[in-house]
């Protein structure tokens, strides 16, 4: 639905895996799937000196905006960020997994290192937003942006009868 609100970009797609061809929305030749080139996954992805392979896949083509989609993918984006000069902005796109199970486990300053990388964050929800404003304040570049189930479409309505088992 995302991709759906920009019919005029010219989308590249950099990405770990390419799953479900038939339903990816993006051309071959538009993707780079980090894990399907194990060689730079192993040799140069994980110091994320990302090299030849991926900036070769970006020539003559210079992003204005890198959509991150996960808070892991914050480093790919600044190293592109960083080969680009400085020039396209990062959009952050936290879910609440990528920013709740850190936190639980303590990694604040993962957390802050890969935030902080981002131009605008972009949260799916209130809850999401207001958290990682409480935790990092000084973090000011965040929007809510609703991805889920249009509620108009589907209206609440309580089970039958509570006794009954509910089946999702």
């Amino acid at each position: 639905a995302m991709f759906d609100k920009m019919p005029t970009f010219d989308r590249r797609v950099v990405c770990y895996d390419r799953r479900n061809p038939d339903t990816f929305p993006f051309p071959p030749e538009n993707i780079f799937a980090i894990r399907a080139k194990s060689a730079f996954w192993t040799e140069v992805g994980l110091s994320l000196n990302l090299g030849n392979p991926l900036f070769d896949f970006l020539k003559d083509w210079e992003p204005e905006i890198i959509h991150a989609q996960f808070l892991p993918s914050a480093r790919i984006a600044a190293a592109i960020k960083k080969h680009f000069g400085g020039r396209p902005q990062i959009v952050l796109h936290v879910h609440g997994q990528d920013f709740f199970i850190p936190e639980q486990l303590k990694k604040l300053k993962y957390l802050n290192q890969q935030l902080k990388k981002a131009d605008l964050i972009l949260t799916p929800s209130e809850f999401v937003k207001t958290a990682i404003q409480n935790r990092f304040p000084e973090l000011q570049k965040i929007v809510c942006y609703y991805t889920a189930i249009d509620s108009a479409n589907y209206v609440y309505q309580p089970p039958a009868s509570l006794s009954k088992e509910v089946t999702l």
